[in-house]
């Protein structure tokens, strides 16, 4: 048994909760059972006084592609049913987290506080609204809270402008911590400089990457889009189908590219089923301008554009020519936009209300090659008083091809000859790599995603010791983690000469080697956890004694959801005839320790059980752990701009 982990018996009771079964597909996905291309659609129904429309039967609805009429595969009908009379669950003791009743809460809702082109004034608006409605949130609703905006500390001006600030809970107290915490601050916004005519400022690479996060995740998400100036617009648009561009799939994918770009955000989040929900905190138009920065005309043009932007006199600040027609964005997704400045909660309350009352219908579509064109919906419904809205649109992608690892809109860098088996990604915001554990407990260290509760377990973490400066051998270790790995890269791209920058590789920049990793404090933690027994499969030996299987795994990520240290042990112990019934009563108590680098933001901690291939997780933040021996942090503030 390892030296970190340790066994004794605990007297407790747990209650084993089951996790509920998903539906069987994904947007534009397989249908493996048959091999079969399924297309999903969300379809929201309601009524002349915008109510949502109950009890309707597959019958009832009828579905295009194109102009032609498809047979109907799969229906559901899904009804919020109120969470009235649900027990509060019972107050843990300090520095103790359960996942108990994981399974128990309702859909995702994703908010999006977008701070890259929104003003002060509107994101103190938007973090005030926000924090009124989580106050009287239904307890059933789930949300995970991100933010966008532009960031000083990187090289990569494409990507790393996406934030976590709290993954999926229906804890109202850990999601209005999250938007009071120093990550969730007011920020100036920070447009992107345009190079030429290429590049353009986007929201899209954040999109694409909510997506990603919530491809895995059954049933219809809303993603609340809070801003005063939606700069991208995640749908295909109508030139797509009369002037198709040239598709030649994912094998690369060029950050700077708008149509590959768009491309990509839109395939991502209609399979993840995501509809978008523009709220725009100026309530004052239903066309936006987008902004962004563009370099200055030569003079002798003639002609003037522009106005000046404060930020960079080598830079104007210049508008698109068309703007973002937020209304169509959000319906041709499924969702609404919303424009009533003082009743933004009361909005954030009727899109999250629309998650729980929902159409799902797939079908077979006659053209079921992957060719990344450009195809349209339309559903029909047999009363015709009522109001259907669904998204209009996909692009035929292969899921695997458009969630295939190296589709990140951010730049590769890789090392010749190196022992890391696979490209890794420099400001990727979050996901697992391969230096986490394996499958199949990975499916609970996914930072930012839902509990689980397959094995039912509390955790208590205690913090031993006074942080310490890592040993040579720890420094050797978190070197290959993502946080210190992507940390290196970066240092080392900056480091390059011109000439050596130019070396390209298929679009990946070659480095030879890189730096060592600063030096870094470690916070000691032992984490018990409490077992219950009865939800174990015990298996018996030929002379009748009991042996359980448990697969126990840490991961430690960054601010940013870069992993930056874990562990994962597995213990197999035995229980003679005559301790049996005793254990069952009392359950387990199991001790693991860990090092964590100071930097680290989130715990996930799960547990499995190696028989029935159940899994357990919570996911922990390290400011909700009491910590009397935390060294006291020096907080440089905002430069003057």
């Amino acid at each position: 048994m390892p030296a970190a982990l340790r066994l004794v018996f605990l007297v407790a009771s747990i209650v084993a909760v089951c996790l509920p079964s998903a539906i069987p597909t994904n947007g534009s996905g397989e249908d493996k059972q048959n091999d079969i291309h399924q297309v999903v659609v969300d379809v929201i129904v309601t009524d002349t006084n915008n109510q949502p429309v109950k009890g309707l039967r597959e019958q009832d609805f009828q579905i295009f592609e194109g102009n032609t009429l498809q047979q109907i595969r799969f229906f559901e009908a899904h009804e919020h049913q109120s969470a009235t009379g649900t027990p509060k669950p019972p107050a843990l003791p300090e520095n103790t987290f359960s996942n108990a009743g994981a399974s128990e809460i309702g859909p995702v809702n994703v908010i999006l506080l977008d701070q890259m082109t929104t003003s002060l004034e509107d994101q103190k608006l938007a973090k005030q609204e926000l924090v009124a409605y989580l106050e009287q949130k239904p307890p059933e609703s789930r949300f995970a809270i991100f933010t966008y905006r532009r960031n000083r500390d990187t090289f990569c001006i494409a990507c790393d402008g996406l934030r976590m600030l709290q993954g999926i809970t229906g804890d109202k107290d850990l999601l209005i911590r999250a938007l009071e915490d120093r990550e969730a601050r007011l920020e100036t916004p920070k447009l992107m400089p345009l190079i030429g005519w290429a590049r353009e400022d986007t929201s899209m690479h954040a999109l694409a990457e909510i997506g990603n996060f919530l491809r895995e995740l059954p049933g219809r998400k809303q993603l609340l889009w809070l801003s005063d100036n939606f700069d991208a617009s995640p749908v295909a648009d109508s030139g797509d189908i009369w002037f198709p561009p040239k598709f030649k799939g994912w094998q690369e994918v060029d950050p700077l590219s708008k149509v590959q770009t768009l491309h990509l955000a839109s395939s991502r989040l209609s399979m993840a089923r995501v509809a978008v929900y523009p709220i725009d905190l100026n309530g004052r138009s239903k066309q936006i301008e987008s902004k962004r920065l563009c370099e200055k005309l030569p003079p002798f043009l003639g002609f003037e554009l522009y106005t000046e932007s404060q930020e960079d006199n080598m830079y104007y600040e210049c508008k698109g020519a068309e703007g973002i027609r937020v209304d169509s964005m959000a319906a041709r997704s499924g969702g609404q936009a919303f424009h009533n400045r003082g009743g933004i909660r009361e909005e954030i309350a009727q899109a999250v209300a629309e998650g729980q009352n929902y159409y799902t219908l797939s079908y077979s579509p006659a053209k079921s090659k992957f060719d990344g064109k450009l195809r349209t919906i339309r559903i029909g419904i047999s009363r015709k008083e009522y109001r259907v809205r669904f998204r209009q649109r996909y692009f035929a992608d292969d899921p695997s091809t458009v969630f295939r690892p190296g589709t990140e809109a951010s730049p590769d860098i890789i090392l010749p000859g190196s022992s890391i088996s696979t490209p890794w990604k420099v400001g990727r915001v979050f996901g697992l790599d391969r230096s986490g554990p394996g499958e199949p407990i990975a499916v609970g260290m996914r930072y930012g995603g839902p509990e689980l509760d397959g094995v039912v377990f509390e955790a208590h973490v205690t913090p031993t010791g006074k942080p310490m400066k890592a040993t040579e051998s720890q420094m050797s270790k978190l070197g290959n983690y993502e946080s210190f790995r992507d940390e290196r890269a970066e240092r080392a791209v900056m480091s390059l000469t011109k000439e050596e920058q130019r070396t390209q590789h298929h679009g990946q920049t070659l480095l030879s080697s890189l730096p060592p990793a600063d030096e870094v404090y470690m916070q000691p933690l032992l984490i018990d956890y409490s077992i219950a027994a009865s939800q174990l499969e015990l298996a018996t030996t030929a002379d009748g004694k009991y042996i359980a299987h448990l697969e126990m795994a840490v991961l430690a990520f960054d601010e940013r959801g870069k992993k930056v240290t874990g562990i994962n042990d597995t213990i197999t112990f035995t229980v003679p005839p005559a301790q049996f019934q005793l254990v069952q009563a009392s359950g387990y108590r199991l001790q693991q320790s860990i090092d964590v680098p100071e930097r680290a933001f989130v715990l996930r901690i799960a547990l499995r059980d190696v028989s029935r291939n159940k899994v357990g997780s919570v996911e922990i933040p390290i400011w909700a752990i009491s910590n009397p021996h935390k060294r006291r942090r020096l907080e440089i503030p905002d430069p003057v701009l």
